[in-house]
């Protein structure tokens, strides 16, 4: 028999991911605390006693997608790179975490976060946690060439923002073979770079 503990924790694990799966399949404004609890099988007064409000389930969902996708990052792509072909691998990769449903609900926050200050200041500190994984993630990655921490910074800004319009293209107008030039093309350009 689970202890309350353990009965706590399974409840907020499953308003996290009913909270993730309606951002990505209904978007933030079909988001609503009803929604979440729906899906989580569980009641409002539920969520409220985890949450105090829906931003802060929106928030704890950012900072649980922030960890899925930092240990999946991790996990998936590995350093230094030697190689225009492992650098297009790497690229591969990235644009296939960035196509994931974590992703998805990571871009439904983002967007709803530019125009509302509140929900912004909620999501920095997931904001933050997630770009030190992934400057972490690339420093190791390029750690074989010498560039430095504003050039590294500036570089993977760059993939980020590519890796990021793919993703929200990939399901309304690209192919696999676009994505695919894609990939290939980014990886042409950014060889050089690293050879500098």
């Amino acid at each position: 028999m689970p202890t309350q503990t353990e009965r706590r924790e399974q409840t907020i694990a499953r308003l996290l991911d009913a909270t993730i799966a309606s951002l990505d399949e209904a978007g933030y404004a079909g988001t609503s605390t009803a929604a979440v609890c729906a899906r989580a099988g569980v009641s409002q007064g539920a969520l409220f006693r985890h949450f105090p409000s829906r931003r802060a389930v929106l928030a704890a969902a950012a900072a649980e997608v922030a960890r899925r996708q930092g240990e999946a990052f991790t996990r998936r792509v590995r350093g230094p790179v030697t190689s225009q072909a492992e650098l297009r691998s790497v690229l591969a990769e990235l644009v296939t975490l960035g196509a994931s449903p974590e992703n998805r609900t990571w871009h439904e926050l983002m967007l709803a976060a530019r125009t509302d200050d509140a929900l912004r200041a909620e999501l920095q500190p997931a904001t933050e946690a997630y770009h030190r994984v992934l400057m972490s993630g690339a420093a190791a990655l390029y750690a074989g060439f010498d560039l430095d921490p504003v050039r590294l910074r500036a570089l993977l800004r760059v993939v980020i923002s590519v890796v990021d319009g793919l993703a929200i293209a990939i399901p309304l107008t690209h192919t696999a073979e676009d994505v695919a030039a894609a990939v290939d093309q980014l990886a042409a350009l950014m060889w050089p770079v690293l050879q500098e």
